[in-house]
C-alpha cells in the first residue's frame, strides 16, 4: 500500500513515467509561483486561495523539487514540500507533476481529516519570454487514507512564474 503516499492514484503512474523519461527543459531553472486557486471544487463553500511557490529543476534532469505556501481566505494554510518533474516538448511549453507531504492547518474551513495532508498536482504552463511563464495546475490533497476521514480536495490554480537565478546557485 506504498502508492497512494507517492500518488493517490494509481492512472498518475504512466504520467510520471512519461514524465521522467522525456527530455528535460533548461537544467539547474528556479521560479518563483504565485498564483490564485479556487477549491475546493467537489464541496462548498469554495475558498479562494493565495498561493506561492518555490520550484526548482535538478542540474542536468527533468527532475526538481518544489515548496508552497496556500493560504485561504478563511484562515485555512497548507505548507508542504515534495519531488516533481519538468517535461517540455518545445520551447514555449511546459507540462510538470509534483507529489509530496505538507501540514494543513483548518481554520474554520474544509474538515480534511488530518494535519498531515499528501498534495498531488499537475501544471501546464506557456513560457512568455525573459524566463517568465504563466499556466494552470490543479492539485489534490489528501491524507492518503492514513485517518478514517478522508474526503481529499481538488483545487485549480492559475498562476504566473518568474525566475529566480539567486536561489540555489
Amino acid at each position: 500500500m506504498a502508492a497512494p503516499l507517492l500518488f493517490p492514484y494509481r492512472r498518475t503512474w504512466p504520467l510520471a513515467l512519461a514524465l521522467a523519461l522525456a527530455a528535460p527543459s533548461r537544467a539547474g531553472d528556479t521560479w518563483g509561483l504565485v498564483g490564485a486557486s479556487l477549491g475546493p471544487l467537489r464541496n462548498s463553500p469554495r475558498r479562494v486561495v493565495a498561493d506561492v511557490e518555490l520550484d526548482h529543476q535538478v542540474d542536468d534532469g527533468p527532475f526538481g523539487v518544489w515548496a508552497a505556501l496556500d493560504v485561504s481566505t478563511n484562515g485555512d494554510y497548507y505548507v508542504g514540500t515534495g519531488p516533481g518533474v519538468l517535461w517540455s516538448p518545445g520551447s514555449r511549453w511546459l507540462f510538470a507533476a509534483a507529489t509530496g507531504p505538507g501540514y494543513y492547518f483548518r481554520q474554520s474551513g474544509f474538515d480534511l481529516g488530518y494535519a498531515l495532508e499528501f498534495r498531488s498536482t499537475f501544471y501546464a504552463a506557456r513560457r512568455l519570454g525573459h524566463g517568465n511563464v504563466v499556466g494552470t495546475s490543479f492539485s489534490h490533497y489528501s491524507n492518503s487514507g492514513m485517518r478514517n476521514h478522508n474526503p481529499g480536495a481538488e483545487t485549480v490554480r492559475v498562476f504566473y512564474a518568474f525566475p529566480v537565478p539567486w536561489f540555489w546557485r
